[in-house]
């Protein structure tokens, strides 16, 4: 039986047993980055897939979750590099026998088999050829975490290893290769490509590069659960709960997600405040809500947070504990107080917006640890979603958009089977002219001919014309999405 993890849970993987017990306890997340790998090993694609991220951003989490799910398919290996040169270099100079020690023993605990020689170089060897005489291809999948991509440029011998283990994986009989390399790395592609040489990536026929990982279109409800667990317990106001599945949608590394919601949790039982994000978060309120209405001109002396076109006063309160209203400060217009506070005031024309102010100004507070850009961002998505409801109760939130028309057209592929493959759903026309349709002007490659990877397109299209995905990736099967539920419209997402 696994232990339960200690809270807040830690910042990064260290290994399997931890990422069981971390996976036990809070739950998995399909993400962007192993969907892509997904689809490459479904496609028999030869592939290299580099994650160039900040700590924190999951990457670790990434290739265990790989290893975890397809380790009993194929032959798996994930090395700790620790971001140490002279490690990269050993292990490209025993590949042979890394990747022979990987497949033996995959062949003795999922097939329960042995080939007749213990050298691990030898069962490499009876492996590839035995596949090659048989015409078959077996998925191989290395996965190098934190590899030291930044010395690649003052290390000759590492960038010269580096390009032959590469070409090597690339070339190996029998075996279609999927690596993926995550790294610590403040370079661009054009700079890797560089280090490494276009010679050690001219084989592979998918190379992408990662500088982030998002969760996947179509997971929001997993991610809020996800989210919620991270609290251990403490009951999670609901913007908290919605800006954590943003961050996660928008790439925000799970550092920062675990941060602020640890801050919550303890905002929620301290019941302590901080003025000045209370500020910074009703500014940020009103400039949400001023850019979904149209403003008007007002004469008085005192103007107030929103004034709208058909002369309506807006004025927003954000409150962690009870407070008097002015409500002779606008006294010639017709206003509407906005509070945002746990309890409402009680005044007159009031809309009120129940939130742990505590649990938001404290999540906030923790991110600032993180850099003024992340907290800035988590902030205005809180606000975001604030305002959307503020304006939802005022009546001034625009009407949601219908269903697309494809969405009958997908109903009906998935009445027939409703968990297809990504190269099963491929093969029907029907989704394939619905493809194209999205996709024109946007993914001409996709338009052009419809991969199993025109899926996952597909889907982030979708999501981020209507705010909901048409389809949901999991791995290598692919589900109908909220957009095209029966019963469910369209919904916008404010911003």
């Amino acid at each position: 039986m696994l232990r339960r993890m200690r809270c807040p849970p830690p910042y990064s993987i260290s290994g399997l047993l931890q990422y069981e017990q971390f996976v036990n306890q809070f739950g998995k997340l399909v993400t962007d980055v192993y969907n892509a790998v997904s689809a490459y090993m479904e496609e028999d694609q030869l592939s290299l897939v580099v994650v160039a991220a900040p700590p924190g951003s999951g990457k670790t989490y990434l290739l265990y979750q790989l290893a975890s799910e397809y380790g009993r398919r194929w032959p798996a290996i994930l090395e700790q590099m620790q971001g140490d040169p002279q490690k990269a270099s050993e292990f490209a100079g025993q590949l042979e026998y890394k990747l022979g020690s990987a497949v033996q023993k995959w062949m003795h605990d999922v097939l329960g088999r042995d080939v007749g020689c213990k050298d691990p170089i030898c069962v490499l060897y009876v492996l590839q050829a035995a596949a090659v005489a048989l015409e078959r291809q077996i998925h191989l999948l290395v996965l190098l975490d934190e590899y030291p991509l930044d010395s690649l440029g003052n290390n000759s011998r590492l960038a010269k290893d580096t390009e032959i283990m590469l070409k090597r994986l690339a070339e190996m009989p029998g075996f279609v290769t999927h690596v993926v390399i995550t790294a610590h790395y403040q370079g661009d592609w054009n700079s890797f490509l560089s280090r490494v040489g276009r010679g050690a990536l001219e084989k592979y026929h998918v190379v992408r590069w990662f500088d982030r990982i998002a969760l996947a279109p179509g997971f929001e409800k997993d991610a809020e659960e996800f989210v919620k667990r991270l609290a251990c317990g403490v009951q999670l106001d609901r913007f908290v709960a919605q800006t954590g599945v943003e961050m996660l949608r928008g790439g925000s590394n799970f550092r920062q997600v675990i941060a602020f919601v640890f801050g919550a949790s303890e905002g929620a039982k301290k019941r302590t405040t901080d003025l000045q994000i209370e500020r910074e978060l009703h500014d940020a309120v009103v400039g949400a809500i001023r850019s979904n209405v149209k403003e008007g001109r007002y004469q008085g002396l005192s103007r107030p947070d929103v004034y709208t076109d058909d002369g309506k006063c807006i004025e927003v309160k954000v409150r962690a504990d009870a407070g008097g209203i002015n409500v002779l400060q606008h006294a010639g217009c017709d206003t509407v107080y906005v509070t945002i506070s746990p309890e409402p005031v009680g005044v007159k024309n009031e809309v009120h917006v129940r939130a742990d102010v505590h649990q938001l100004v404290q999540g906030l507070a923790h991110l600032r640890n993180h850099g003024d850009d992340v907290y800035r961002k988590a902030l205005n998505i809180m606000a975001k979603a604030i305002a959307a409801e503020v304006l939802q109760k005022i009546g001034l939130k625009k009407p949601e958009p219908k269903q697309p028309a494809f969405c009958e057209k997908l109903r009906e592929i998935f009445r027939e089977k409703p968990r297809p493959t990504r190269s099963e759903l491929v093969r029907s026309a029907a989704f394939k002219a619905i493809v194209r349709e999205i996709l024109a002007g946007v993914d001409e490659a996709c338009v052009k001919a419809v991969r199993a990877d025109c899926v996952d397109a597909f889907a982030e299209r979708t999501e981020k014309l209507y705010g909901r995905s048409a389809v949901r990736v999991r791995g290598s099967t692919v589900e109908l999405g909220d957009l095209c539920r029966e019963g469910r419209t369209a919904q916008l997402l404010s911003g």
